[in-house]
């Protein structure tokens, strides 16, 4: 048991440090998306630095490589009875490995869309009530990290209302609250008013 869920944290870990942004900065661009705009090696930041249609690759690879995460979690775990908790960790182990990829020097993304691949994976409905939460912001507001950070913040409180006695998942899920921490810059911005808008213009 302890093996099966050792291997399910590790293999989800070196998946989820796959970084989207990064890869394809690099393969695409002959650059690194860490060196423009926040630093951040996220969607949000790769949008900023070169928009276009590559975006749509970064979303594949991290959208894909945290559904690959919480599928390896559930089928090591599946003999034990523990399919679910297995999904939930292996995805879990994977945002982390986003957000702190030792590929990368540990300088990863926030967090936030492979945070959104787990809550598809495990229960639509999360995805699309936190997802439209946080569009709604967005057009508001014209914060996109407003909106990545409410929807974080609610992210547990998400999971708990639809896997109520699953504790196991319910816990993994605060997760979501190491997002809101990786965005403290942006709340000090927020707080300051300095925090620039969203904007589809390249």
């Amino acid at each position: 048991m302890v093996l099966r869920i050792l291997f399910t944290i590790v293999a989800g870990y070196f998946l989820g440090g796959a970084n989207g942004a990064i890869l394809v900065s690099k393969v695409l661009f002959r650059d690194d998306v860490r060196n423009h705009g926040s630093g951040n090696a996220g969607m949000t930041n790769f949008i900023r630095a070169y928009g276009g249609p590559a975006t749509l690759l970064v979303i594949v690879i991290d959208l894909g490589k945290i559904f690959l995460a919480c599928w390896i979690g559930g089928l090591i775990m599946k003999t034990t009875g523990w399919k679910l908790e297995g999904q939930m960790l292996g995805g879990v182990a994977g945002v982390l490995g986003h957000m702190y990829p030792a590929y990368f020097r540990f300088q990863g993304g926030k967090g936030v869309l492979s945070t959104l691949a787990l809550a598809i994976f495990m229960d639509w409905r999360i995805a699309v009530a936190l997802f439209s939460l946080f569009l709604i912001i967005v057009i508001v507001t014209k914060y996109m990290s407003l909106g990545s950070i409410i929807a974080a913040f609610l992210y547990p409180f998400a999971f708990a209302l639809c896997f109520w006695g699953h504790w196991i998942v319910i816990a993994l899920s605060f997760v979501g609250w190491v997002d809101v921490w990786r965005h403290r810059a942006n709340i000090q911005r927020l707080l300051q008013g300095t925090e620039p808008k969203f904007s589809f213009k390249h």
